[in-house]
């Protein structure tokens, strides 16, 4: 009877691991096809594609300041550098953006006219926004964002 019990619970226990090692498998899967997601230049352009086309409307209604010819954006995200695997996927992230947006230049800086705004979520934490002086010019779903350079006196003048 003991011998049954430990037989019962050492199968228990090999039914859990299981378990756990088959969660773990599929959670690795589903990161490497976010992340190989993230890399496809096809799935950016659909990202990207609708504030690209609001950009060359702005361009060709002459509402776009250049700079040295080009018209520069800036660039804004939520994914952090803090280690060497998140410096990787914020520098995908960049460049698929540069990619997608081409032939306007995206500069790895908040301190354009206009910003591009590439976040995990739809949503943008505002505390972030009001530190880089930036309101949100254009929603685009899927976490992408069309950010203006912040008018202080307009703000002042709306309070």
């Amino acid at each position: 009877m003991n011998a049954d019990r430990q037989n019962a619970r050492r199968n228990v226990g090999l039914v859990l691991l299981a378990c756990a090692v088959f969660s773990a498998a599929a959670g690795l899967i589903r990161d490497w096809d976010a992340r190989q997601a993230e890399a496809d230049p096809s799935v950016q352009d659909a990202r990207f594609g609708p504030l690209r086309q609001k950009l060359f409307e702005l361009r060709d209604a002459g509402q776009l300041r250049r700079e040295n010819g080009a018209i520069k954006l800036g660039y804004l995200t939520d994914i952090p550098t803090d280690s060497d695997q998140m410096a990787k996927l914020y520098k995908t992230n960049y460049y698929m953006a540069i990619y997608a947006l081409a032939p306007f230049l995206v500069d790895d800086s908040t301190g354009h006219e206009l910003v591009v705004g590439n976040f995990s979520r739809d949503q943008i934490d505002p505390g972030l926004l009001r530190e880089k002086k930036l309101e949100i010019e254009c929603r685009f779903g899927r976490g992408v964002f069309l950010l203006r350079r912040a008018d202080a006196a307009s703000r002042e003048a709306g309070r």
